[in-house]
């Protein structure tokens, strides 16, 4: 199966998220020959990634209300969130649109975003995030977003398929 993620690789830095406590973790991903370099391993907070952004979005209230009464939010790039309350925002906006994007956020100069990966119990277990120059992001937004939430699917699809349900 020819999987959509190929176009996103031509320019861009595609990865695995997971959650790891209050950080995402990346697990996997490729990095195009011109694409941003992100190595497995790094983790960032909730808070400042598109793909921690998303992990919080599906998180139920009573999760959600307590890692909102215990983050410190501290100033990791330029436009890092600095208030709980413009994350909660933030939260629900990536709740409407299924999709989360942070810009210039974790790292200056980057745009990361992220759709959801489910398994069978249709659980979010993983983040599909890419990673590309804030120059080049807005003239591309819309087909980038559209191809991401497309192969976030396939491999939701994938993961679907070959897991046997108890």
């Amino acid at each position: 199966m020819e999987m959509p993620a190929q176009g996103c690789m031509e320019i861009n830095t595609c990865g695995l998220n997971v959650r790891v406590g209050d950080v995402v973790e990346r697990v996997h991903g490729v990095t195009a020959s011109r694409g941003l370099a992100m190595h497995e391993g790094v983790r960032a907070p909730l808070y400042a990634s598109s793909s921690g952004k998303l992990v919080l979005a599906f998180l139920d209230a009573k999760e959600l209300e307590e890692y909102l009464a215990r983050v410190e939010l501290r100033p990791i790039a330029r436009r890092s969130v600095r208030s709980v309350g413009e994350l909660h925002r933030q939260v629900l906006s990536v709740r409407a649109e299924g999709v989360a994007y942070s810009q210039d956020e974790f790292t200056n100069g980057v745009v990361g975003f992220s759709a959801p990966v489910f398994n069978v119990h249709l659980k979010m277990i993983a983040c599909l995030g890419l990673a590309v120059p804030t120059s080049i992001f807005e003239p591309k937004k819309l087909a980038l977003t559209k191809l991401l939430k497309a192969t976030a699917q396939a491999v939701t699809g994938r993961i679907s398929s070959s897991t046997r349900v108890p």
